[in-house]
């Protein structure tokens, strides 16, 4: 029996390592309402979220990757507001938006209930893209 729940949780954590900790969501349906008191022409809403697994809340194990979204980075600190807001500012140029405005920021570290020495952080950057 303790094989088997070794085996499973071996599992979990081999998964958790190969999954990404990264991503970025882009919606793009404003129902024609503006978004600024500026006449401006909304693209998208961008959302980035970098995820992490840190060793008493210190160490970095598995986090996600700073510069491609969906990949992952072992032993880097990635989860940090800096590398959210640049991701999200990255879709925002790449889908053809001069500004990116309302930006709201938020960094916080959760203790990991499964594993009772492991925390997790995330930084998050949402804002809208205008030309």
């Amino acid at each position: 029996m303790k094989k088997n729940i070794f085996a499973t949780f071996l599992t979990f954590v081999v998964v958790g390592l190969f999954c990404g900790c990264s991503s970025i969501e882009t919606s793009e349906k404003f129902n024609s309402l503006g978004v600024a008191a500026e006449r401006t022409e909304p693209i998208a809403h961008i959302n980035s979220s970098i995820w992490g697994l840190y060793l008493f809340d210190t160490i970095p194990i598995v986090c996600g990757s700073a510069n491609s979204s969906g990949k992952s980075a072992a032993f880097m600190d990635t989860v940090a507001l800096d590398n959210a807001l640049m991701a999200a500012t990255r879709r925002a140029r790449g889908i053809g938006a001069s500004k990116l405005i309302d930006i709201r920021s938020e960094i916080h570290s959760k203790w990991f209930l499964l594993l009772p020495i492991c925390w997790i952080r995330e930084a998050q950057v949402s804002g809208t893209a205008i030309k």
